[in-house]
């Protein structure tokens, strides 16, 4: 910032963020910001605009959809899915997706819970960090539950009940498309949340834990419209699990609902973009 003060360059924040925790601690030097101040700040959400509001005034704070909103359109064609090979038609699939280390025992409890009470299931893990493959090897090894490594499953489908661990990378996606029902991990401990507008977008509606700050920029009417399911432990998590593999919903029906919801919100990158114009033009002869 003081760079670009100094080269008399504008300055413009879009698709701002400022978590409670930023704001403590640039607060403490909020006399030297406010001098450095940006000319126009377009934050993502009202909560977000007060935070930078506290630091620069309120005088050049907007709002704006955030742009990821506009970056969301399924990208895989049902119809051509690699793990329609892999995993029966007739199975239901449980995902369990981008699982973080501080959740794993409540993971644990889930497949236990959910391979009980529904045996055919066959349930993926999807270890958010690779490094974490020998702790769920060694896991699944002590429960006695048939379980294979994904990196198996090349030329063969896998049987129903089997517990699929996930040790390749890029079919995140490719499963949310084929599941039954998702959780989505970073949800079950206080770590912010995953993505869980991918499996949305794929007519799931997905179940996740009491935390989600990292996405709070979607807006709490996607809990209010039922799209996304949030829980309070993995038991609750794990019964709206159940509940979906039982009783599962029109893929179309949710992803027409989603769809709806995502291009509501759509036209940040437009609206960033005319800033950003707006700001070139002025600054046209100096």
């Amino acid at each position: 910032l003081a760079a670009l003060k100094k080269n008399k360059s504008g300055i413009l924040i879009i698709n701002g963020r400022l978590t409670p925790k930023s704001l403590r601690g640039y607060i403490k030097f909020k006399k030297v910001l406010q001098r450095l101040a940006p000319d126009r700040i377009l934050a993502i959400s009202e909560a977000d605009a007060q935070r930078f509001a506290r630091l620069f005034g309120p005088d050049r704070i907007g709002i704006m959809p955030n742009i990821k909103f506009d970056r969301l359109n399924p990208a895989i064609n049902p119809d051509k899915n690699s793990l329609d090979k892999i995993i029966p038609a007739n199975s239901l699939f449980l995902v369990l997706g981008s699982i973080r280390q501080e959740e794993e025992p409540f993971i644990e409890n889930i497949v236990a819970d959910v391979h009980n009470r529904l045996p055919e299931t066959v349930i993926s893990i999807f270890p958010r960090h690779m490094n974490r493959m020998n702790h769920w090897t060694n896991k699944l090894m002590e429960t006695g539950m048939k379980w294979r490594l994904r990196s198996e499953l090349t030329k063969n489908t896998v049987d129903s009940g089997t517990i699929v661990l996930w040790d390749v990378f890029g079919e995140l996606n490719h499963a949310y498309a084929r599941a039954n029902a998702v959780f989505v991990g970073g949800s079950l401990a206080p770590l912010g949340g995953q993505n869980f507008l991918e499996p949305l977008i794929f007519g799931i509606r997905p179940v996740i834990g009491p935390y989600w700050d990292n996405f709070a920029w979607v807006g709490d009417d996607v809990f209010s419209q039922k799209l996304v399911i949030k829980t309070q432990d993995w038991r609750t998590a794990s019964a709206e699990l159940i509940a979906s593999l039982k009783y599962p919903e029109t893929k179309e029906t949710v992803q027409n609902a989603a769809i709806r919801y995502i291009n509501e919100r759509k036209g940040g990158t437009q609206q960033a973009c005319r800033l950003i114009l707006q700001e070139l033009e002025s600054k046209k002869g100096i």
